[in-house]
Formats: structure tokens, C-alpha cells, sequence
């Protein structure tokens, strides 16, 4: 075993490596002693006097992943948007990191999954509009507590597709052991006559009505430039986007288009969904709506005026659009 060095400098560094693996890299006492050549006991000797010496400064403090005070200004804001922004309980601006998309994205999902398991106990259920925005709280699982089950709110594709780009509530449910109920036909059908006949199966309306009896919901929101499943999946086409940005919309929520006050616009996609209806949310006790980026700030303010909304949980780009500026 190597000796411990007497150099001072060479000591301060090596005191400023270990500290800075285990604190910061978050690597164990033996695979840094293993590294450096020195025992364990060694290396929780340098750990202390690391501390000691000032080397590691420990504050407490707000947790600097939350903006507090966009927070708390974001909260009176947005409660006064309409009759329905009562409903809104708590929001929380998420500081991201900027160094990747998917990383300040992992960050909003583990905010998000955060709210849910201080609302969810052991067995309820949690109903997931499954979309690329709530996507990444599935890599927060863990934090959420064992659930009964997960279930679609909206129409989760046909059965004989399963496991073939599976929804975001099929992967939490499978990530978290719960049980995972699908909404077990497309979100849009290319016409009313298909979308009606969904509707009416037995296994689509059980599905549906397990949703709006759920202890809590994760929903994501749309703009007017862009729908979830557009293309081979969900026709809905551009012009049907443009021609409901035209007609007052700002955005959706589980593909119904609402105006800025947070009044539906009716659009060609109404008849061709099947899922859950906004104005049934309110079955739901908890709704937490996790929606990010400056170009979802209508929707997001839309959404809470609809009284869609109980927890929101954003980014600073966002609050700061809402905040105008």
C-alpha cells in the first residue's frame, strides 16, 4: 500500500480529487481508494479533513434546481386568469442547466414525478396523457410509490402494437410494477364513423372511465403548430392546426383546442379523437400539467384559466414568458 505524501501541495490536490469524486462524481470510499492506491480508512480520513480544511463548504439554502420567486410570482399571476384558475394549487419553475435538451428535460421529469409522489399513496391509480412532453418522467419512477395502476387517458393504439414505441404510462407502469390499462384504439381515427365505434367498444369505454375515476393525472399540452401522433397514426393535417390557430386557438390539451381564456374551439380533430374530455378532469383530484418552453406559454396560461390545472410544473423560459418578459 502506498504511503500517504507529505508535500503539502501535492496533498491539498489530493485532497481537492477526493473530495471532488466523492461529493461531486459521486463515487464510493473504495472505488476512490482503489484508485488513488490508498486504504479506505485513508480516504475517509482525507474526506474529513477535506471538511475541515474548508475544502468542502456545505450551505443550506433553496434548493437551486427551483426558481422561488418566479415561482410565487407565477402562482398570483396565473390565478387570475379566470374562474377556473382556482384550481390552481401550487406551480413550480424548474432552473434547468441548459447543457442538453435531454438533461434539462430529465430535470422537469424528476420535478414532476416529485409532485406526483407527494399527492399519490401506495396503490392508487395514476391516469398519463401520454405524449413526448410527460415522456421524461418516466426516468424518475422511483421516486413515485408502488401504484396500483396506470392508466391512458387518451386512445394508446391497437393491442397487437404493444411494445412497438409503447406509450410514455405503458413504460411508467412497467418501470414501477403497476398494472397498465390502455385506451385500446388510436387517439384520432380518420373519420367520425371509426372514432365513434371506438368509442362505443366496451374495453374503450371501461379504459376511459378508469381514467376519469383516477387519483391523479399527468398531462402534457400542445401548441397550434404541433399534435402529438400527427402523420400515419393521426391524420390531423397542418391546415386543420392553422385553420383552429385562426379561429382563437392557442393550443390543446388531450387534443381539444382551447382559446386563451380557456374556452374550447371546436376543430375537424373533435370528432376523430377518443380519450378522456377536458371538461371530465375535474373528477381527477390532482392534475398536474408538465409543460415546458416559451412557445407553450399560451397554452400553459389557457389550460389553468380552464381550471385543467392543479400543479403546474414548467421551465424559466416559460415562467418568464408568462410573466411578460
Amino acid at each position: 500500500m502506498v504511503a500517504e505524501p507529505d508535500d503539502e501541495d501535492h496533498r491539498e490536490q489530493l485532497l481537492r480529487r477526493v473530495a471532488h469524486e466523492y461529493w461531486v462524481l459521486g463515487r464510493t470510499q473504495a472505488d476512490i481508494a482503489q484508485a488513488i492506491a490508498f486504504s479506505r480508512p485513508s480516504v475517509s480520513r482525507l474526506l474529513d479533513e477535506a471538511r475541515r480544511r474548508g475544502v468542502v463548504r456545505f450551505a443550506i439554502g433553496e434548493p437551486v434546481d427551483r426558481d422561488h420567486g418566479r415561482e410565487r410570482a407565477l402562482e398570483d399571476l396565473l390565478r387570475t386568469t379566470g374562474p377556473g384558475a382556482s384550481a390552481l394549487t401550487a406551480c413550480r419553475v424548474v432552473a434547468v442547466l441548459g447543457r442538453t435538451q435531454a438533461g434539462d428535460q430529465r430535470l422537469l421529469g424528476r420535478r414532476a414525478a416529485r409532485v406526483l409522489a407527494g399527492h399519490l399513496a401506495p396503490g392508487q391509480v395514476l391516469a398519463v396523457a401520454s405524449s413526448r412532453s410527460v415522456a421524461p418522467v418516466v426516468a424518475s419512477s422511483h421516486l413515485l410509490p408502488p401504484l396500483g395502476a396506470v392508466v391512458e387517458l387518451l386512445g394508446s393504439g391497437r393491442p397487437d402494437r404493444a411494445g412497438r414505441g409503447d406509450p410514455a404510462g405503458a413504460e411508467l407502469a412497467a418501470a414501477t410494477g403497476a398494472a397498465h390499462t390502455p385506451v385500446p384504439t388510436a387517439f384520432v381515427h380518420r373519420s367520425p364513423r371509426r372514432a365513434a365505434a371506438a368509442r362505443a367498444r366496451s374495453s374503450v369505454t371501461a379504459a376511459l372511465q378508469q381514467g376519469r375515476d383516477a387519483h391523479a393525472a399527468l398531462l402534457g399540452a400542445g401548441s397550434t403548430t404541433r399534435f402529438d401522433g400527427t402523420g400515419a397514426h393521426s391524420p390531423v393535417e397542418a391546415a386543420v392546426l392553422a385553420r383552429a390557430a385562426r379561429d382563437g386557438a392557442v393550443g390543446h390539451v388531450l387534443g381539444v383546442f382551447l382559446d386563451a381564456r380557456g374556452r374550447r374551439v371546436p376543430s375537424a380533430v373533435d370528432p376523430l379523437r377518443v380519450g378522456v374530455d377536458p371538461d371530465d378532469l375535474s373528477r381527477v383530484p390532482r392534475r398536474v400539467l408538465l409543460a415546458y418552453g416559451a412557445e407553450k406559454a399560451p397554452v400553459i396560461r389557457s389550460a389553468v384559466a380552464a381550471g385543467l390545472v392543479t400543479h403546474l410544473v414548467t421551465d424559466v423560459d416559460a415562467a418568464t414568458a408568462l410573466l411578460g418578459g
